[in-house]
């Protein structure tokens, strides 16, 4: 089995999308989401505790974000605050991992593919994943960018969100980015569908 941390972005992108395709879960809204799945795995040794703390942390500074996001007054903090506390939190995850027995890898992607059935979507991570290319985006006009896929269609990306042509539905986002980014997934899923119809896994 080989899931990668691209893997899973992909796979949470693309669920995302169909999960709540019409708005969008909020940095607010992931950090007590962050603070819940936390939580549930108070039932164990030091290193627990220190996730929770660094979790603690981590909601701080989301809750430091956040208050810029509003224009409010208070203190501020950069997303690279919160990217150094979110990798410490996957090390002590795998720390906690390893000292229970557990494959971090195997646990992922076995609770992600048993959420989405729970729920009735479609995404599922595999046990091993087909590489697919990336879209190649090109400058359409003053606002819009583009990519050609595999199957004649087009998928066009803004500051706003993004379409496929071919589907037509428009997809809200916070940046380019993250338009591009969700439509990269948009695009791996569908690839990987297609394949997994062909082989009939």
């Amino acid at each position: 089995m080989n899931i990668t941390l691209a893997d899973l972005r992909t796979a949470n992108l693309a669920r995302q999308e169909e999960w709540c395709p019409d708005q969008k879960p909020d940095l607010s809204f992931r950090g007590n989401e962050l603070a819940g799945e936390i939580g549930e795995t108070i039932e164990a040794a030091v290193q627990v505790l220190i996730l929770s703390t660094l979790a603690g942390r981590a909601s701080n500074l989301i809750k430091k974000l956040e208050r810029e996001r509003h224009g409010w007054i208070g203190s501020r903090v950069t997303a690279a605050d919160l990217a150094e506390e979110l990798g410490d939190i996957v090390i002590c995850c795998d720390l906690v991992a390893i000292t229970a027995g557990i494959s971090l890898q195997e646990a992922v992607v076995a609770k992600f593919n048993a959420t989405s059935e729970k729920n009735g979507l479609t995404v599922q991570l595999s046990p091993q994943p087909v590489s697919v290319k990336m879209l190649e985006w090109k400058q359409r006009d003053e606002y819009y960018q583009s990519a050609l896929d595999d199957f004649q269609g087009l998928y066009v990306a803004s500051e706003a969100g993004w379409r496929h042509t071919s589907f037509g539905s428009w997809h809200e986002a916070i940046g380019l980015d993250e338009a591009k980014a969700a439509a990269q997934a948009d695009y791996e899923s569908r690839i990987r569908s297609a394949l997994a119809v062909e082989t009939g896994q």
